[in-house]
């Protein structure tokens, strides 16, 4: 190839991620853009630590997306400026999306970014797959797309039906409800008091096991403990009890049960009011939905929507270009290695090759397909164990 065709393909790379990177950085924009009460248009960047932490999961995801469109295109060999354009026009059209789908930094925004650390963190390691071109395959940005569009569902579902913080307007005042969560909160305490006592009971059969041979049975001990406390109440009582007879006994039990009844409902209302007080400040902040950080308006509406159809198209085309990769690179390696070799000679190589494309660009198991195309002996196998043609069998 010549110097002047090599510039201009360098060149027309460039131009082709510029360009990328601008409609990247035009759909993030579109996302934070919003009119102020007195008319003016600003930006909602000025919480900068919200903005931060949708960068961070807009990084992972153009990770995911960098890795997902080389591995369709056989793997990437050196990590160029021009892939540096790209990798940066995919965080900003992450971060719009996200920005747009995800609830603004509140309780339920700050649980949502935790699931999607959570989401993509998964996607990357369980993605992760090694072949002879490809080490890291990333995942398909049409996944995100439609987990953040069920999110966007649920967004707009609370923003209408539900006030700024959800735990204020259902169960502030309700009693029933106030009991039903002190119950989860006790049930919750209790479930971690039983997994850290398992992890403390294993740890000392381990220690008493090496220090005296013998295994440490802590449920046994606990028990014979109960029994012992229980057999002195049981004495005290009947020592009580020996001692008031007749009707005087009947009226001190009376009264003694009234005591200790009163100060049970005093004792748990003390109790209550107790759990309740650290648990409830954390529910109000947990179930605030930050729809008042919102800027509503037809400028901000058309401006978010404007913005999360930009990355639904750039996921579509992103996804046709993934699929004409693969189709392209099976072909290549079909044509110049695979059916090259000598035991397909006596076969139909075009009728051969045109099944072995269809059968591995339908694949519906993206893992599969791309390992196919990056690994010619794992291809050969698959040409070889395709079904013969009908012709042949008759």
């Amino acid at each position: 190839m010549s110097a002047k065709k090599i510039r201009n393909t360098v060149f027309g790379e460039y131009s082709k991620k510029i360009l990328l990177l601008g409609i990247g950085m035009l759909c993030f924009l579109l996302s934070v853009i919003y009119q102020s009460r007195a008319g003016y248009v600003r930006l909602a960047v000025n919480n900068y630590f919200s903005l931060m932490l949708f960068f961070v999961i807009a990084i992972l995801n153009a990770f995911n997306i960098y890795e997902y469109v080389h591995a369709c295109s056989g793997g990437r060999k050196n990590f160029s400026f021009c892939d540096l354009i790209e990798f940066f026009a995919y965080t900003f059209f992450s971060c719009g999306f996200f920005n747009v789908v995800l609830f603004p930094l509140s309780g339920i925004g700050f649980m949502e970014i935790v699931v999607m650390l959570m989401y993509l963190l998964g996607s990357t390691f369980a993605q992760g797959m090694r072949t002879k071109k490809v080490r890291f395959t990333g995942a398909s940005p049409a996944r995100t797309l439609i987990f953040g569009f069920v999110l966007f569902i649920l967004k707009l579902f609370v923003f209408y039906l539900v006030d700024e913080n959800i735990y204020n307007q259902f169960a502030e005042g309700n009693n029933t409800l106030r009991y039903v969560v002190f119950g989860l909160s006790i049930f919750a305490a209790l479930s971690i008091v039983r997994h850290v006592s398992k992890i403390g009971k294993a740890n000392l059969e381990i220690e008493a096991t090496k220090s005296s041979g013998k295994k440490f049975d802590a449920k046994n001990f606990f028990l014979a403990g109960c029994k012992a406390v229980g057999s002195a109440v049981k004495k005290t009582v009947t020592f009580v009890l020996s001692i008031f007879s007749g009707w005087v006994g009947i009226v001190i039990l009376v009264v003694a049960g009234l005591l200790i009844f009163g100060i049970g409902i005093f004792a748990f209302d003390k109790f209550f009011n107790d759990i309740m007080k650290v648990v409830e400040p954390l529910l109000k902040k947990l179930l605030s939905t930050g729809e008042y950080l919102v800027n509503p308006g037809m400028l901000y509406t058309a401006a978010q929507f404007s913005a999360l159809m930009i990355f639904t198209g750039f996921v579509f085309w992103l996804n046709k270009s993934c699929e004409a990769n693969i189709e392209n690179r099976c072909e290549e390696i079909l044509e110049n290695y695979v059916l090259n070799g000598k035991d397909f000679s006596s076969c139909d190589r075009l009728d051969l090759k045109e099944r072995a494309v269809k059968e591995i660009c339908g694949e519906k198991n993206e893992l599969k397909k791309i390992a196919l195309v990056s690994d010619r002996d794992e291809m050969e196998k698959f040409v070889k164990a395709l079904p013969a043609p009908l012709d042949s069998e008759k």
